[in-house]
């Protein structure tokens, strides 16, 4: 986690794999020490696809341009009146901003444990260098808990649903190269059947696709 949290996508690549081989040498022990098909389906459920499709992503060609923090600007939108007010914007418009990492703080974390159906908001800005200018630009989510709409400087990108799924748009329109770009992302946590959860669950990243693997 520290590792994809930092956009070290090879070291946390290396680190799912160790993981993956323990979990095969513990639960070969007679009795064994963990319980090979929960402990591989939480693992492979809830970290491998984000850190394999992230590593996927940076490699083969493919260049991460900028990764996003770790630490976003964090607001609940109690009423659902974001959208009116325009947090969406990419001035900081109204509220009572807090900042919470994505990495270790989940919505529980934040004393959220039963918010439900009602949006949070985050945001924060970037520097995209000014050598993604002329190419087609992704930005890429590890995963939000569990329905996001994410704007790009004021412009709606897309939406996405599916707790812990990755997601990715190309917002090769929406960019500015070589200046900051703000990222600002709207989340609902709509079926809330454990505590732990809720919001952005892991990294995002804006990276350019090798020419050959562009739509």
């Amino acid at each position: 986690l520290q590792h994809r949290a930092a956009h070290r996508y090879a070291a946390a690549k290396k680190e799912l794999d160790r993981m993956r081989g323990l979990i095969d040498r513990l639960s070969a022990y007679d009795p064994p020490m963990l319980h090979p098909r929960y402990s591989r389906s939480y693992l492979d459920r809830f970290f491998a696809p984000a850190t394999e499709q992230a590593f996927e992503r940076v490699t083969g060609g493919n260049k991460l341009m900028a990764g996003l923090d770790d630490e976003w600007k964090f607001l609940v939108d109690h009423e659902d009146v974001g959208e009116v007010l325009g947090y969406w914007r990419p001035q900081m418009n109204g509220g009572s901003w807090q900042r919470a990492r994505t990495s270790t703080t989940s919505w529980s974390n934040l004393g959220l444990r039963y918010y439900m159906k009602k949006p949070a908001w985050y945001r924060q800005s970037v520097n995209l260098p000014e050598s993604a200018a002329g190419k087609t630009i992704y930005l890429w989510f590890g995963g939000v808990d569990d329905f996001a709409r994410v704007w790009v400087n004021g412009k709606e990108v897309g939406a996405a649903k599916g707790a812990f799924k990755p997601f990715e748009f190309d917002v090769t329109e929406a960019v500015r190269p070589g200046e900051r770009n703000v990222v600002v992302v709207k989340v609902v946590d709509r079926s809330l059947s454990e505590l732990g959860t809720g919001g952005i669950t892991a990294p995002a990243m804006f990276y350019a696709r090798e020419a050959s693997r562009q739509k």
